[in-house]
């Protein structure tokens, strides 16, 4: 038979001895994992340290660049209008090499500068710091036409941390194109205007391209960008923004432009839902437009406030055209009108000729001038009701001047015409008014025979349009920044 011990003395010493052991254990574990994650928090500290460091590098290094690109414009603005001073009589292609002639000064003064000054300087407030960083390389290119390309590796350091953090940094600096103002020869009177390419101002491409998703966009505001193909709207409105389109524009509806710009190269027409133009067209508030071919307008065109419109093909209005406010227009070809064209205080400019459209085959409805406003018709002028001349106006026609119906010109206004002049009904020339002709014409008080084309051009008191110098305002857009983290 067994015997069964009822003595437990000892087992309280020996569960004492097993919790000990297992609190140290436990401890253990977490004093271990928490000096891991220390380790670990100094790891990503430091390395957060070199990024700072390196970012520090690249805002130190584009922000010095930069201010170098803006420092030299005055003496490229200076470069420029020397060089175009060379050439006794600059076209697109002469402005277009003195454009790279700039960015190929600019690329040397911005590599001479990166060379020999900026990769041996730092501010002095980083020396001491735990942290620093160094431009390892950077290189200046010309690649395209227009554009000059700084690139840059910076290595952001800290004095614990062996490895560096590298940024690479990319700057895109455009040169814009260098262009004299017109300007007179003498004052007073109607300026004759020069339709050489050299008096068109192509407007500047942006850096960017527009970003449009793909939906059709209706309003861009506050944007500088360029497409490079058709752009294809319903309606379309520009504000405070530099918009260049390398092909043709269509609309639909109608297109605004206000305080704004636009370069287009090729057509400004209606779509495909509209063959015979955008609907309405209005620029407004010190806007311009480029069109490199042609302009359609199915209805009205309005155009006000120190604005300025180049047309290098053909415009063609199906109804009404307003100008008003100090606007200043310029056609290369024909100006085709339905209903009335009507300018105040405003300069229109015409190398073919203005007549009524193939809705309207007698000439525009009416034409009005008032207030110091000028008209220049390089052709012929062909209206069918009542023209009127008002206001300290002129009004200048290289061919032949037909009047369907009235014609009224007061106001100390004044009437050129090279060719013949006919008019059908009533003819109103106010006291202090006149027309001067060349051509044949009724005998008619108020009219003055001339027998030179430069004895009518005295008469008019008009003045040969020149090259004036390179606006100093001129724009230098911001460079683009692109930084990669490595």
């Amino acid at each position: 038979m067994m015997t069964k011990f009822k003595n437990e003395q000892g087992y309280a010493l020996l569960v004492v001895v097993l919790l000990v052991v297992l609190i140290m254990g436990f401890f253990t574990f977490f004093m271990s994992a928490s000096l891991s994650n220390t380790k670990q928090e100094q790891r990503v500290d430091q390395h957060n340290l070199s990024v700072v460091a390196a970012e520090m590098g690249v805002d130190y290094y584009t922000n010095a660049i930069t201010n170098k690109f803006y420092e030299q414009s005055n003496g490229l603005l200076e470069f420029a209008q020397t060089e175009i001073g060379k050439i006794e009589r600059p076209v697109d292609s002469d402005y277009n090499n003195i454009q790279s002639s700039v960015r190929d000064k600019l690329s040397s003064d911005l590599n001479n500068y990166v060379r020999n000054q900026l990769t041996n300087s730092i501010d002095p407030i980083f020396k001491n710091s735990i942290f620093s960083f160094r431009l390892n390389n950077i290189k200046v290119e010309s690649k395209d036409e227009y554009n000059i390309f700084v690139s840059g590796i910076v290595h952001g350091e800290n004095t614990v941390d062996a490895n560096p953090k590298i940024l690479t940094f990319d700057l895109t600096f455009s040169v814009p194109e260098f262009r004299p103002n017109p300007e007179n020869n003498s004052g007073g009177g109607l300026v004759i205007p020069d339709f050489d390419e050299s008096q068109f101002p192509r407007l500047n491409k942006p850096s960017q391209g527009c970003e449009f998703g793909n939906n059709k966009v209706e309003k861009i505001s506050y944007k500088d960008c360029f497409v490079e193909s058709d752009l294809d709207s319903d309606k379309l409105t520009i504000d405070n923004s530099h918009l260049y389109i390398g092909r043709d524009m269509t609309a639909k509806n109608d297109v605004n432009i206000d305080s704004s710009s636009l370069s287009i190269i090729g057509n400004l027409a209606g779509n495909k839902q509209n063959s015979d133009g955008i609907n309405n067209f209005k620029i407004n508030n010190n806007s311009t437009l480029y069109v490199g071919e042609d302009l359609e307008v199915k209805n009205d065109a309005e155009l006000s406030n120190n604005s300025m419109l180049y047309v290098r093909g053909k415009l063609d209005s199906k109804n009404n055209f307003t100008v008003s406010g100090n606007t200043n227009i310029t056609v290369v070809e024909n100006m085709t009108v339905k209903n009335n064209v009507s300018l105040d205080n405003s300069t229109l400019n015409i190398k073919g000729n203005l007549e009524g459209n193939k809705n309207n085959s007698d000439g525009i409805n009416n034409l009005k001038l008032n207030n110091n406003s000028s008209l220049f018709v390089g052709g012929n002028l062909e209206v069918k009701n009542n023209p009127e001349i008002l206001g300290n106006s002129i009004l200048f026609v290289g061919g032949n001047l037909d009047s369907k119906n009235n014609f009224k010109v007061s106001g100390n206004s004044k009437v050129c015409i090279v060719g013949s002049f006919s008019y059908n009904n009533n003819l109103e020339i106010e006291s202090g008014s006149n027309i001067y002709i060349l051509g044949k014409t009724k005998p008619q008080s108020g009219v003055t025979k001339v027998d030179s084309l430069e004895k009518l051009k005295s008469s008019c008191k008009m003045s040969v349009e020149s090259l004036g110098g390179i606006d100093s305002n001129i724009t230098w857009d911001k460079p683009n920044v692109e930084v990669v983290y490595e």
